[in-house]
């Protein structure tokens, strides 16, 4: 199980393309005996991924992933590369949060955003939330010229 555990960091990793020194050393280090690979360390390994955890208007703590950033934000919607901090704000300061059409567990945050060079009037943020667990992750991010793709109006700025 460590071993694999190990595999699995290095891909992760690997993927990402950055690495640190501390990490390195963890990598490397041979053996089923490593305690580095624990369950606890596990969660703390997940939780080093997260770009940013911050709160929207309703309360709820929302994360974006490294992995979400770097292998669909970024890959997928290319413009959106240099926006990361308008991506925040629109979970921060959202002008209208809706509920998907396709699922009730996808939440669309929108939030106008004029930009001649993007051809749109809002940044969409799409949230997945998990109330079970009491987890919500950005799921995609992308420009919109419209609120059509949002379902029922679940909150609004007022």
């Amino acid at each position: 199980m460590k071993i694999i555990w190990k595999i699995r960091i290095e891909h992760k990793f690997a993927r990402i393309g950055r690495i640190n020194t501390d990490d390195e050393k963890r990598l490397t280090t041979e053996g089923t005996e490593n305690t580095e690979f624990s369950s606890k360390n596990k969660i703390d390994a997940q939780r080093s991924y997260n770009l940013f955890k911050i709160q929207d208007p309703q309360g709820n703590i929302i994360t974006l992933t490294q992995e979400c950033w770097n292998d669909h934000i970024c890959i997928n919607h290319t413009e959106m590369r240099h926006l990361l901090t308008e991506i925040k704000n629109t979970i921060v300061n959202p002008d209208y949060i809706y509920q998907s059409k396709s699922s009730n567990k996808t939440h669309l945050y929108f939030k106008e955003y004029r930009n001649p060079g993007l051809n749109c009037n809002y940044l969409l943020v799409v949230i997945y939330r998990r109330p079970n667990l009491r987890k919500e992750y950005v799921q995609s991010a992308y420009p919109v010229k419209t609120l059509s793709k949002g379902g029922e109006l679940e909150w609004q700025r007022t």
